[in-house]
């Protein structure tokens, strides 16, 4: 004769360990859909944050309700600015545009730059030495000619 189920269930050992919290579904859900991060929520229903992540994983009703808040916050929020905007809220205006349309803003940049030249050394051609003055008429000399053909190449005298 086999033991009845019952009679079995009576005879295993507790093993232990801390009973499972009771989390309270709907305080989730709100707390989400308020922003309210893991630490938060768990401080509100009385757990810890690792009870939280390890009872996502298991407990498809605190998934859900977590989903359901962020998305929920997230409406709402996006509702209101949407009625802030078609108030006439220039600034919602800018931002949703920038959110929803990719809009951005460009920087133009106008700067006037002003350069001024170094006053020159009055020019004596009576105080340059013969080899300056021979340079002088070279290069005076080679800025007024076409040069055809190959490159100048240098020489050495």
């Amino acid at each position: 004769m086999s033991p009845d189920l019952d009679e079995v269930a009576l005879t295993i050992p507790d093993l232990g360990g801390r009973p499972e919290v009771d989390i309270d579904y709907t305080v989730v859900e709100r707390a989400a859909a308020i922003g309210c991060n893991i630490e938060e929520i768990s401080s509100l229903v009385g757990c810890t944050r690792r009870t939280i992540h390890n009872r996502v994983k298991t407990d498809e009703r605190l998934a859900e309700a977590l989903h359901r808040g962020k998305d929920g916050g997230a409406v709402t929020l996006r509702r209101k600015q949407w009625h802030n905007a078609m108030a006439g809220s220039d600034t919602m205006l800018i931002w949703l545009g920038k959110q929803l349309l990719k809009q951005r803003d460009y920087k133009h940049l106008d700067q006037e730059v002003t350069l001024r030249a170094l006053p020159a050394a009055p020019y004596n051609p009576a105080q340059l030495t013969e080899e300056q003055r021979r340079v002088m008429e070279d290069v005076l000399l080679l800025g007024s000619q076409t040069i055809e053909g190959d490159p100048v190449e240098d020489s050495e005298e």
